[in-house]
């Protein structure tokens, strides 16, 4: 099931559920990359939302996401969102005591965290975690042959719940729904024209906005993304020769750290890159001069926008 037949952000991606081409790359361990196809990726989205449903969840719950960049996240988040329930992306560099204030202001029925976070998680809430634990994921997904039904929101239902950084106070929760987050990413796949033969990276983190919205236009397209637990400026710079990346992403200090890796540029094929997409802060002149020289073929983006709403792209 598709956006325009369910409506549901969850649904995103799911024009290609049937395909055998490579969604996700997920370098979580850069020494084991795995890869997923759309039929693998799509299933297993699936399968979280299922076992949401099995665990008593219901629709408008919120489901706490405390983990580094892996293939897990996307599925917990997409999973979610086809059971009707509300992801909420924590940032796994807040202290302790802000965790736990979003947990609760958020009023989360379960997180699912890497296992190095879950014990960060407050008593009484249920921890699912990814990797090794009492309540494991693997298991708590619960595969089956049919696609799962997901949830039709109407136009006031939320599809995810991100934080603000919490600059002037205590971070806030940002109720976006399922209309209008659906349409920001047809708008942005079509300015941008991000294709079905493009592999994007991620590196941002995915409680971040820069980086869910990279993920959601790329797979939206039918296109591959390279996912990085955290970014690394020379591991970047490896993935764009080695996958053939034409879709880079990131921020302003992100690229900047790449540029300053003149020589291992010099030594890397560089010729697949057609986009360069920035936001989240400004941009200096001099950094997007020296991004040009570097990339004469590819095209600037830039994007702004805030949590609340969504990317202005110019």
């Amino acid at each position: 099931m598709n956006p325009p037949q369910s409506g549901n952000l969850g649904d995103v991606f799911s024009a290609h559920a049937r395909s055998d081409r490579v969604a996700v790359v997920d370098l979580y361990d850069p020494t084991d990359p795995r890869e997923y196809s759309y039929r693998d990726f799509n299933g297993n989205c699936d399968a979280v939302a299922n076992g949401l449903l099995v665990a008593g969840l219901e629709p408008g719950d919120r489901v706490g996401i405390l983990a580094l960049n892996r293939v897990e996240f996307l599925e917990v988040l997409f999973g979610a969102m086809r059971a009707g329930c509300v992801p909420v992306m924590i940032n796994v560099k807040l202290p302790d005591e802000t965790v736990e204030f979003i947990i609760g202001d958020a009023a989360m029925k379960i997180v699912f965290a890497d296992s190095d976070q879950a014990a960060r998680v407050p008593a009484g809430v249920r921890t699912v975690a990814f990797d090794d634990g009492e309540d494991p994921f693997e298991v708590f997904k619960i595969p089956t042959e049919e696609p799962f039904p997901s949830f039709f929101p109407g136009r006031s239902d939320i599809a995810e719940q991100p934080y603000t950084s919490g600059s002037t106070g205590r971070p806030k929760g940002v109720l976006l729904d399922h209309v209008g987050q659906v349409w920001m990413i047809g708008k942005i796949v079509e300015s941008r024209d991000i294709r079905e033969d493009d592999c994007s990276v991620i590196s941002a983190p995915l409680y971040h906005k820069n980086a869910l919205l990279a993920v959601k236009s790329a797979l939206s397209a039918g296109g591959r993304i390279v996912l990085f637990s955290r970014f690394d400026a020379r591991e970047y710079i490896h993935a764009i020769e080695r996958y053939r990346l034409t879709m880079l992403t990131g921020v302003p200090t992100m690229y900047a750290l790449i540029l300053q890796e003149e020589e291992l540029l010099d030594q890397t094929d560089l010729s697949s890159v057609r986009n360069c997409s920035m936001g989240s802060a400004p941009a200096s002149d001099n950094l997007l001069d020296t991004l040009a020289k570097r990339f004469p073929d590819a095209r600037l983006n830039l994007n702004y926008g805030i949590t609340e709403g969504g990317p202005i792209l110019f």
